[in-house]
């Protein structure tokens, strides 16, 4: 945080400033570092960490960004020190860097004296002006300082390297307007630091990473993982980065998903078929699904039923088989059960859009009766337990039911198998004892953490292995709760808390711990990672625009009552709708009202207006001018023809 750089994991370099006599260097350890060093993103979102602290009157300012140079060939890194004088008088300083001229090259003037080590740049800084100091250094790949700095300097890369991240997102699905405009920023962080995470391997395949791996000795993740995959490349489909997204999923990794039982992480293998559906969805394009991949998908697909437990005799009978999804000793778990589910509506939508008759027959059979086979595995085990409500496992050996909640429980199963609210886009309509004791699971959830020992608090659903205050996963857990009449909102408090408690701008760990004090960072017990991300932009999506595969575009399911004061704007661009057609709207606050505003192209079913302040409170709806019948307006969930551009919703109470 206080700007050290580590250019390809090697020699950390540090930036310290000597005046009026001493060396000044900023205090990571403070108990209130959090608002003595300033730590953010430039411009709210690139990936060019700034850092500010004081050497006395003389304001510090470090910034670094990377960057491809001289034809893809080099990985350079950029710094720049800036130093303001806040005195009244001109002020002598000396800029210190622990690195020689070979490996921190400087672009702005060679230094006073140097050696192999160290380098020293003395200046006198006239009162109230500004000087900078540039450097850069190759991070991968091996080059001659005179030929890095032909690559140019600090200020032509960072436009370079912004116009290069700008291009690649600003046509995708994104918010343009939030009420915390936090979550902008942070949407469009977390759009960047996916792509960064994208790895062309040796082997000519497009992987996704879990992360980049860091330099501060958490746990690596630069490598990738068969239940985390599907989820992200789903979501580069929903975003409409299809290119990408298409090139992982005819990778040999992802190929190997399908069959391949990597830590028998068995919610992995009905996932592989949910990103094909998301890809037909978006694009309309049947002609990609050839008789080839169309044999993978189906072998996919009917594998869900030979990871079926048919051996075991009563209740259990015909639910997925045990595993590790979870990390966890051999379970049965929900998470496997949920997941399948979902696959098999995904499986079951492209076979429907394929005119595949026979297998959309097979698929709601064994849907149908996978669905039963967890109700009454689940039934069973609450009339064991005694209760209305159920956990992560089913069966009472597991240390997740004897330790009560510690986290990895109901809210991690949804999120890993995207169900039930993704699913429901998905098609799927199946019903019974998982979704009627589904509130009450959820109710029981937030009891059970917030008198838990851990200390887990509000806006939270707890982590792992000891770190129990928070994770990256942590709007992920709250993002299915959308099926949810009584939840739904939940998930912008789990996003509100994770801006409240980053571990560093706009990332978390996999698990961390709280603050040591109120100003201080949340500390990470593992590593910054993707897929948590990945669910972050999926929460902020979802909560405001979510797309069925037959059409139907529902707008605002889980935004907040305090997210539509008078003023309040709600704005997206780029959202991807059926077959190929893109959406924009807008949803602003007034006095006693709410407007709705549409553009792009016209959806191919209904738009559903969704926001929870409406049930049992609207006086009105007028729609393109006209009057909508009282009758849709007091169901609270107001559905309008898919041509509509400008609704206006009156309240009883605002």
């Amino acid at each position: 945080m206080g700007g050290t750089v580590v250019p390809g994991r090697r020699q950390r370099v540090q930036f310290t400033v000597d005046t009026d006599g001493k060396t000044c260097v900023p205090d990571e350890m403070a108990g209130n570092r959090r608002e003595s060093i300033k730590w953010y993103l430039s411009d709210g979102y690139e990936p060019s960490p700034v850092s500010e602290w004081t050497a006395g009157s003389i304001a510090v300012r470090v910034q670094h960004f990377a960057n491809r140079v001289l034809n893809g060939k080099v990985t350079a890194v950029y710094s720049r020190v800036s130093l303001t004088n806040r005195a009244s008088a001109p002020k002598g300083v000396t800029l210190n860097v622990n690195a020689g001229t070979e490996q921190e090259t400087p672009l702005s003037g060679l230094p006073t004296r140097s050696n192999p080590y160290f380098m020293y740049f003395d200046r006198t800084i006239p009162p109230g002006k500004t000087i900078a100091i540039d450097f850069v250094t190759a991070a991968i790949g091996g080059i001659s300082s005179v030929d890095l700095k032909s690559a140019g300097g600090f200020d032509d890369n960072f436009r370079d390297m912004a116009a290069y991240y700008n291009r690649r997102t600003d046509s995708l699905a994104h918010p343009v307007a939030l009420p915390n405009q936090s979550l902008v920023a942070l949407y469009k962080a977390a759009q960047i630091v996916m792509l960064e995470s994208v790895v062309n391997a040796e082997n000519g395949d497009v992987e996704m990473r879990g992360s980049g791996g860091n330099p501060a000795g958490y746990y690596p993740y630069d490598r990738t993982f068969s239940h985390d995959v599907p989820n992200m490349v789903d979501q580069f489909m929903r975003e409409g980065d299809v290119a990408v997204a298409k090139r992982m999923l005819e990778s040999g990794y992802y190929q190997r998903l399908g069959h391949d039982l990597e830590q028998d992480y068995l919610d992995a293998i009905p996932k592989y078929l949910i990103p094909f559906a998301s890809y037909l969805q978006v694009s309309g394009d049947r002609g990609y699904f050839a008789p080839d991949l169309m044999t993978k998908i189906k072998g996919v697909a009917h594998s869900i039923h030979e990871h079926r437990d048919f051996q075991v005799q009563g209740p259990y009978r015909g639910i997925m088989n045990k595993s590790h999804s979870l990390d966890n000793p051999p379970y049965y778990l929900v998470v496997d059960n949920f997941a399948a589910l979902h696959g098999l509506a995904a499986y079951r939508y492209i076979c429907s859009v394929l005119g595949e008759n026979s297998e959309v027959a097979w698929a709601d059979g064994e849907m149908e009766d996978l669905n039963s086979s967890l109700n009454r595995a689940l039934a069973a085990s609450m009339q064991r337990r005694n209760t209305e409500w159920y956990m992560s496992t089913f069966d009472d050996d597991s240390y997740f039911w004897k330790n009560g909640y510690d986290g990895n429980w109901i809210t991690t199963s949804t999120m890993m198998s995207t169900f039930p609210w993704d699913a429901y886009l998905g098609g799927f309509n199946g019903g019974g004892k998982w979704k009627d004791a589904f509130d009450p699971s959820i109710t029981e959830a937030k009891r059970l953490r917030d008198v838990s020992k851990y200390g887990i608090p509000q806006g939270s659903w707890g982590a792992w292995w000891g770190a129990e205050y928070g994770a990256c996963y942590n709007a992920g857990m709250g993002l299915q709760l959308l099926f949810s009449d009584m939840h739904r909102t939940e998930v912008i408090r789990n996003l509100e808390f994770m801006l409240d408690n980053q571990c560093a701008p706009y990332q978390w760990g996999e698990s961390f711990f709280g603050p040591k004090t109120k100003n201080d960072w949340t500390r990470p017990a593992a590593d910054l990672e993707t897929w948590g991300l990945s669910f972050v932009k999926q929460s902020i999506l979802e909560t405001c625009v979510s797309v069925k595969t037959d059409g139907t575009v529902i707008i605002g399911r889980g935004i907040p009552d305090n997210w539509l004061g008078e003023g309040s704007v709600v704005a997206w661009t780029n959202v991807r709708i059926n077959g190929g057609k893109k959406l924009g709207f807008s949803i602003t606050g007034e006095k006693g009202s709410v407007t709705l505003k549409l553009n792009g192209d016209i959806p191919g079913g209904k738009i559903v207006f969704d926001l929870p302040v409406f049930r049992n409170n609207t006086v009105s709806v007028e729609a393109d001018g006209r009057s909508l019948k009282k009758d849709v307006a007091e169901s609270g969930s107001i559905e309008l023809p898919p041509y509509v551009k400008l609704v206006k919703v009156t309240l009883r109470n605002q």
